[in-house]
């Protein structure tokens, strides 16, 4: 049935929890066939029964109802019938259908089968039956003739034997009292002597005719009282008349006198024997009569025991009632007699024959056996109950003794014993562990049943165990975890099937024992017995690998239940340490690497009070990090193997291609078979290998062995107390991520990072910290664990970015991850303190220029772009432009800067007016959009100043990132291999950056009232964030423009959205271009007011003539350089004529930038000059080339 269960999961692995269930329901199927279909069996079984009784047996879940009455249903209409039923069965249903029950619904081919099979049986029965009359006849041949002649008297008995059932139930009662009465009565002479040999090899024997044969002589009323007892006792365990069996056996075991021994005759001694005797014969009937046999066994072992302790001179003197000669030699006479051969065999075979008993029957006998010896050792029932309770198990009255405990029984003796100890005791009376030592031998005994009869047993044992193994006396408590020591030994020579978990439940006594006991000592104990168990049956663990982590970790969690809780400590993780180095291998291949890495995790998580605890920390944590390193040299190790073998069949298959015949390849064919033994022996936990074709882990292993390593480090690194130990954590995790990533599939890439990385930034969700009032001026945090959280954030986000960023191309298919890494860099960004703002800000701008040349390539740039968009619209400061200040009454008039009154500049002020409009009127709207209104009460200036410096240092790294040459490639940005709309959403960034901070610059009354507030200690301005981002607005247009030219093109083709985008940027272009000039030449009209802002210009100045003479398609120099058609041919820009729309703007920037020569900047001149250059050469080049 084992290998049926095992079987059945192995083929269908998602059906059940695991094969415990199979082998349960196989059991069970078995017994509803014979319950429905059995003419002895007057009550059948239902189907509410039915699914009653296979009640949580999937692992402690329930079966799906749906589920199990399908197979009732099913055992119902069909019963499962062995062959040599066949004829009985065949019987009935030709006799139904001659009767016309179904007969005309067969056809003749059904009628013919069935006639056929029906004549195979009956021929089949007939040839047993001759052969067993033949063999009667001669054997009794001689015998019949001589009497055959002689009359018979007519003889009428009952038909049924069961009409003794109600004559003995009703003449069983005055019986007892009866037989009772005279054995009390009986005086000395009229028993027999307590050494009568026949009587004494009869008991030996165990044989009720021998006993009553033995006896030559006269019976006396004692013997005829005790073969009336014997008689009940074997009538009522017949007939499963349970009342009438127990009040039999009580009464017989209260004659024995065992309980009052000062007063023991001799008539009691055959009393025992008869007993015994009896024992022997019915063990198979006893049922919960074996509380009663047990006890008396008990007694007799605790006779023994008094008298070895007080024979001679100092009997008298322990029982002074004892004064009488002749009960002085009785009681010796007891003891003699106990000790003798015959009785110790007798009760030896008690023991030993409990082997062929029943599965029903041997659990009674366990219960039994359980039950007195926790009387033995003054343990109150209640312990037990309590354990079963924790267990899960329902409770169970033992024996039926004693009342079922309610859980306010349960709960007063749990306040009774203060808490201390699970175990109750019933008196300080000293212990007995005699049957506890049989207990151990009986276990032995019957270890090699069937595993359903012996889990059955051990759902009795394990309890008992666990209670005696708490047991306050260090005696008991020791006694009984040597047995569990040595019961497991035993256990463990069993093999174990793959989906069994039998040696899980065995050793989980060990484990709630370490959990339940208050002896240090009885730890020690453990941890040894563990050592011992592992250091000589290792190779045969299997799923017992499970409760041993759980014990060995179970000293972490003792610090305050404990006082030798450093050395508990040290010596489990010395063997933990001790089944790494030796046992690893063993460990993964038995599947128990899951518990041995949560084991290892719970040490690193222990609180580091001394030195020693700091060590053991740090060697948790490199043992981690060496199991990862163990499972990366098996993946090596195999990935050999299979370019090993994949080599050996190209070379099998050359041979056999070349050979004439398909001998030669033979040789071959073994030596590849003899590889792959090595390989599966690694996966045969799992149904997928460990490596696949493609080089990668398989997703089964990667979940069963590497998961929980990835697991773990972010427990430990997320559960640590310790900034160091988390620390290093974090670096020991991602240590193994960059040595093994390659080997893992997206889908496990992807489980890793929602498992393993993301939880180290799981504080970072909320957009404030909770304590917004716990910061100075500056907007640092003086909270110490708020600090220690931010470095763990700021290195574990460096980490992430270094680890995706070398293995960018493998995750680059989940746009979630790459999302994901950016928003942990998006919520470091809205943090309140500058350096994890700063952090985040710089790890995007690293993860982007890193990767950008791959973005195209693999499609990642939307995810990018949003990432982008969101960071500038977390930065940019909408609260300033949304500001109400209607609270200031009184305002200042514009100063001189603000007022454009330079008569000279004629055009040029109308049309700066005019674009100043449409900026602020562009940034005030979008301001709306995306931000909220604030009063000026309200404004978070220090938080605004935070965002504002980051939003500068995010247009740099943007500006920087966009402009970057892709592969090394002189002609193509990055900019230009992002997709038209994505790409249009970033020139919407640099574009709303540009007129929010214009906006603000243009309302002096808001700046002034944030002044006159005091938020501020002078007047405060966008101009730097406004100077940077037209800058790299301007820049990225003439990177597009000189790469794709007019719209008016046809080269290229283009769909009406791109030509409409296209026409929307080169105008944008030419606006700003001119309108940065001019403001420049407006400036200039008043250099002493204006010096601060001329200073600030300046640059963008220089950019702008920068970016016009490096125009190449304008200047017959750039066009000898490169022409057209090769920069076509070789997809390169667009060049030469192509971009003319900015080209017609010449004159007019160039009459802007004559009027700009009297500056008093350096930069600027020489830009002018180099612009000026160029204009001059492209006029006058022709006119003076020949001269």
């Amino acid at each position: 049935m084992e290998k049926f269960a095992d079987r059945y999961c192995e083929n269908n692995p998602d059906v059940f929890a695991k094969a415990d269930t199979a082998y349960t329901l196989a059991f069970s199927v078995i017994m509803l066939n014979t319950d429905l279909h059995s003419e002895h069996i007057k009550y059948r079984m239902d189907l509410p029964a039915f699914l009653k009784n296979n009640r949580g047996i999937n692992d402690n879940a329930d079966l799906p109802d749906a589920f199990l009455a399908e197979i009732f249903n099913e055992i119902q209409n069909n019963e499962i019938i062995m062959e040599d039923e066949q004829s009985g069965k065949f019987a009935k249903m030709v006799s139904g259908w001659s009767g016309g029950g179904g007969a005309t619904d067969l056809s003749d081919k059904d009628r013919m089968d069935l006639y056929h099979r029906e004549a195979a049986q009956i021929q089949k029965k007939s040839q047993q039956l001759m052969n067993a009359a033949r063999t009667a006849a001669n054997g009794s041949g001689t015998a019949s003739n001589s009497t055959s002649d002689e009359p018979k008297a007519a003889y009428r008995s009952a038909a049924s034997a069961d009409l003794a059932r109600p004559m003995f139930a009703t003449a069983c009662w005055p019986l007892i009292a009866t037989f009772s009465q005279l054995f009390e009565s009986a005086s000395s002479s009229e028993v027999l002597n307590l050494d009568d040999d026949s009587s004494s090899n009869a008991a030996t024997n165990g044989s009720m005719a021998d006993l009553l044969e033995s006896r030559k002589q006269e019976l006396t009323v004692v013997d005829l009282c005790l073969d009336g007892f014997a008689g009940g006792i074997r009538i009522a365990s017949l007939f499963k008349m349970e009342m009438e069996r127990e009040a039999f056996v009580t009464s017989l075991t209260k004659l024995t006198g065992l309980s009052h021994f000062r007063d023991l005759k001799a008539k009691n001694g055959k009393a025992i024997k008869m007993m015994l005797a009896l024992t022997l014969n019915l063990m198979e009937s006893l049922d919960s009569s074996w509380v009663h046999i047990i006890k008396v066994i008990s007694q007799m072992e605790r006779l023994q025991l008094l008298g070895s302790t007080t024979r001679g001179a100092s009997l008298d003197a322990q029982r002074p009632s004892m004064t009488d000669e002749q009960t002085h030699r009785t009681i010796e006479k007891f003891l003699e007699e106990f000790s003798s051969q015959d009785t110790v065999v007798a009760v030896d075979r008690i023991f030993t024959y409990t082997t062929s008993l029943t599965g029903p029957a041997i659990l009674q006998f366990f219960k039994a056996v359980c039950h007195v010896s926790l009387e033995e050792a003054e343990v109150d029932p209640i312990s037990l109950v309590r354990v079963a309770a924790m267990q899960g198990n329902s409770p169970t009255a033992e024996n039926g003794h004693s009342p079922a405990p309610t859980p306010q029984s349960v709960a007063g003796s749990l306040k009774a014993s203060g808490g201390n100890s699970i175990v109750t005791l019933k008196s300080d009376s000293p212990p007995r562990m005699y049957l506890l030592q049989k207990i151990v031998e009986i276990a032995h005994y019957n270890m090699h049943r069937i595993r359903y009869e012996w889990s059955q047993i051990w759902k009795l044992l394990q309890p008992y165990f666990v209670v005696v193994g708490c047991h306050p006396n260090q005696r008991v408590s020791s006694l009984a975890v040597d047995a569990l020591r040595q019961l497991s030994m035993k256990f463990l020579e069993r093999e174990e099937l793959g989906h069994f978990s039998t040696q899980n439940e065995f050793l989980k006594s060990f484990e709630r024992i370490m959990r339940l006991t208050t002896d240090d000592s009885i730890r020690h104990m453990i941890l040894g017995s563990l050592g011992q168990m592992i250091a000589a049956r290792a190779g045969s663990i299997r799923s017992g690998w499970k409760p041993i982590f759980i014990v060995l970790s179970r000293p972490t969690l003792m610090t305050a239940v404990s006082n030798d809780f450093d050395e508990l400590l040290l010596e489990a993780f010395q063997l933990v340490q001790i089944i790494f180095r030796e046992y690893f291998s063993i460990v993964v291949h038995a599947g128990g690497l899951l518990e041995f890495i949560n084991c290892v995790a719970d040490f690193a998580l222990i609180d580091p009070i001394r030195q020693t605890h700091d060590e053991i920390i740090l060697s948790s944590i490199q043992l981690l990090q060496l199991s990862a390193s163990q499972l990366f040299q098996m993946a090596e190790d195999e990935s050999e193997h299979m370019k090993m073998r994949a080599q050996e069949n190209e070379l099998v298959a050359s041979m056999a291609a070349s050979a004439d015949g398909s001998s030669q390849s033979a040789p071959f064919k073994l030596v590849v078979q003899t590889s792959t033994n090595t390989i599966t022996q690694f996966s045969k936990m799992a149904s997928q290998p460990y490596m696949l074709p493609s080089g990668l882990i398989s997703e089964e292993h990667f979940f069963l062995k590497w998961f929980p390593i990835f697991s773990a480090f972010s427990r430990v690194a997320l559960g640590s107390t310790n900034m160091d130990f988390r620390t290093k954590c974090i670096e020991s995790l991602f240590e193994v991520l960059n040595m093994c990533i390659h080997l893992f599939d997206l889908k496990c890439v992807r489980a890793i990072f929602r498992s393993a990385i993301l939880p180290i930034f799981d504080d970072l969700k909320d957009q404030r910290d909770k304590a917004e009032d716990d910061l100075d001026v500056s907007g640092q945090q003086s909270d110490p664990l708020k600090e220690a959280s931010g470095t763990i954030w700021i290195l574990g986000l460096r980490l992430t970015v270094d680890l995706f960023s070398e293995n960018f191309s493998q995750i680059a298919m989940d746009h979630e991850i790459v999302a994901n890494v950016l928003s942990i860099a998006h919520s470091m960004m809205k943090r309140r303190d500058n350096t994890l703002v700063a952090t985040g800000q710089i790890c995007m701008h690293q993860f982007i220029q890193r990767n950008v040349a791959k973005f195209g390539q693999l499609g990642c740039w939307p995810p990018v772009i949003d990432a982008i968009e969101n960071a500038f619209r977390m930065t940019n400061p909408y609260e300033l432009v949304n500001c109400d200040f209607s609270s200031m009454k009184v305002l200042p008039e514009l100063p001189a800067s603000m007022i454009m009154n330079v008569a000279s500049l004629g055009s040029i002020q109308a049309n700066a007016v005019g674009v100043l409009a449409e900026v602020v009127a562009e940034g005030t709207a979008t301001a709306k959009a995306h931000g909220a209104f604030v009063s000026l009460e309200s404004l978070d200036f220090n938080q605004t100043v935070i965002k504002c410096s980051v939003h500068i240092e995010l247009l740099q790294s943007i500006r920087d990132t966009l402009l970057l040459l892709v592969n090394g490639e002189s002609s193509t940005l990055a900019i230009n291999t992002i997709p038209g709309a994505d790409r249009e959403r970033v020139l919407a960034c640099l574009r709303d950056s540009y007129t929010v901070a214009r906006s603000f610059n243009a309302n002096y009354h808001l700046r002034y009232s944030i002044w006159k507030k005091r938020l501020v200690q002078q007047l405060p301005n966008l101009i730097k964030q406004e100077t940077i981002s037209i800058g790299s607005h301007i820049k990225v247009l003439f990177a597009i423009y000189r790469a794709e030219g007019d719209v008016i093109e046809t080269v290229v083709k283009r769909d009406s959205e791109a030509v409409a985008r296209a026409d929307r940027n080169v105008n944008m272009l030419v606006t700003e271009t001119v309108d940065i000039l001019e403001r420049y030449v407006m400036m200039l009209g008043d250099a002493q007011v204006n010096a601060t802002n001329i200073a600030l210009w300046s640059p963008v100045v220089v950019l702008v003539f920068r970016e016009l003479y490096a125009m190449d398609c304008w200047w017959k120099s750039g066009r000898q350089q490169q022409k057209v058609v090769d920069a076509l041919e070789e997809g390169g820009a667009i060049s030469g004529a192509k971009c003319l729309v900015l080209k017609k703007q010449l004159p007019k920037l160039f009459r802007l930038g004559i009027r700009m020569m009297g500056v008093d900047r350096a930069d600027v001149r020489q830009a002018l000059q180099g612009f000026i250059e160029r204009v001059g050469e492209e006029l006058f080049f022709d006119m003076f080339s020949e001269t």
